[in-house]
């Protein structure tokens, strides 16, 4: 009796395994966007209210090099997320990440202040969220 629930968990070990890994299949959505200006300043990008839940965001800047910071990721109902570090991104890193501990949560707006560091001012900055397109079992 032993043998045989022994042998039952040991098969289903590779299963367990890749759902604590995280098989699900992920897609990010881009949610909002900014031209990059050469003030740089404060921004307050508003989020469509059908987007849904996400797992994580991400900043992504393209064709400059910026500093974000005093970032205040405002949530449906109210309450905020606000990452206490500065993201310094260009060309050589380009997204800086997020992440909600793996808890789905609705975003209505996010807040930042940006700066140019050097450089041009062109391109812009974009807001990403992070969906569960399918549940897979790996």
């Amino acid at each position: 009796m032993r043998a045989l629930l022994l042998a039952a968990l040991v098969a289903l070990l590779p299963i367990a395994s890749a759902a604590a890994a995280g098989c699900n299949r992920f897609e990010w959505i881009k949610l909002a966007a900014e031209p990059i200006s050469v003030e740089g300043g404060d921004v307050d990008l508003d989020v469509d209210p059908n987007a849904g839940g996400f797992y994580a965001v991400m900043f992504e800047v393209r064709d400059s090099n910026v500093a974000i910071n005093n970032v205040r990721i405002v949530f449906k109902g109210g309450r905020v997320q606000s990452p206490k570090k500065e993201f310094v991104l260009g060309p050589s890193k380009s997204r800086a990440y997020v992440d909600f501990s793996q808890n789905l949560k609705e975003v209505e707006r996010v807040e930042f202040t940006y700066r140019i560091l050097r450089g041009t001012a062109i391109g812009e900055i974009s807001f990403w969220g992070k969906q569960v397109i399918a549940l897979t079992v790996c």
